[in-house]
């Protein structure tokens, strides 16, 4: 379980750093995006619970289940909520504050993970 994890964050730090920005709803600015991973067991409920509680976090553009069709998830990888913020401040802020702390207390929460951004050093680039 834990090398499924462990690729999943992998293939999504990569899905962030491709240097093509990732857009939320039009009129937002291109952000990179944060990916909530949730447990193999997390319940209805759970779901619910997080989805509410990303929408409620102040500067969050948008919440959206990835993949969006669950049929294509691979056997063994987490369902995930891909956050978008409404912009680069509102990243920094939830990736320098308590976030990542808070979102992994709440039940079915396995990892949160932050993208890198465009203009950070490497990000996009082949090494």
């Amino acid at each position: 379980m834990r090398k499924v994890i462990i690729a999943v964050m992998l293939l999504i730090g990569l899905a962030g750093c491709t240097g093509e920005p990732t857009y939320g709803d039009p009129g937002i600015d291109p952000v990179s995006p944060i990916w909530v991973l949730l447990k193999q067991d997390v319940t209805s409920v759970d779901k619910q619970n997080i989805e509410q509680r990303l929408q409620a976090t102040p500067g969050v553009a948008s919440v959206s289940s990835w993949p969006p069709d669950l049929q294509t998830l691979p056997a063994g990888a987490p369902q995930t909520y891909k956050v978008l913020t409404k912009d680069f401040d509102v990243y920094d802020q939830l990736k320098a504050g308590t976030f990542k702390a808070d979102m992994k207390q709440l039940p079915g929460v396995e990892e949160v993970v932050f993208s890198c951004k465009l203009e950070e050093s490497g990000c996009g680039q082949a090494k």
